[in-house]
């Protein structure tokens, strides 16, 4: 099995779960901090992700809920959203839901930053790292 069926497979399941939901369900999740204008420039699909692993990243549940979260802001980053970015950082960072790796949570916060994600960039502030100083990618 490649790489990408491996991949495929782990994401599956969390896309039949979007796919699956109810509009009642969907309509009932607030966005909490991630407003509306945040959400304007995102793909419905990524919307549905970020709505979805904000839901879980803050339901009184189990450890399940945040690494459910963490696997879905990280689909979220890798399909370019500047939120989830920022958000799997922090969640990395804070060793929520998946292992905690300052260098991981850098480099979320550096993509973000890089592109104008400005609690990203307060982030790598907070954090002592400035975007300027990482290593280039040669």
């Amino acid at each position: 099995m490649s790489q990408f069926e491996t991949k495929l497979r782990r994401y599956a399941g969390l896309l039949l779960i979007l796919a699956m939901e109810s509009p009642v369900f969907a309509a009932s999740v607030m966005p909490g901090p991630i407003d509306e204008g945040t959400l304007s420039i995102e793909s419905p699909v990524v919307q549905k992700i970020l709505r979805r692993g904000y839901f879980l990243e803050h339901s009184n549940a189990n450890g399940n809920d945040m690494e459910n979260a963490a696997r879905l802001y990280c689909l979220a980053a890798r399909l370019g959203s500047l939120e989830a970015q920022y958000r799997l950082g922090l969640m990395i960072l804070d060793g929520r839901g998946i292992t905690h790796s300052s260098n991981s949570a850098t480099t979320w916060f550096s993509i973000a930053a890089g592109n104008g994600h400005e609690r990203s960039s307060t982030a790598l502030e907070t954090i002592g790292i400035e975007k300027e100083s990482l290593p280039d990618c040669r």
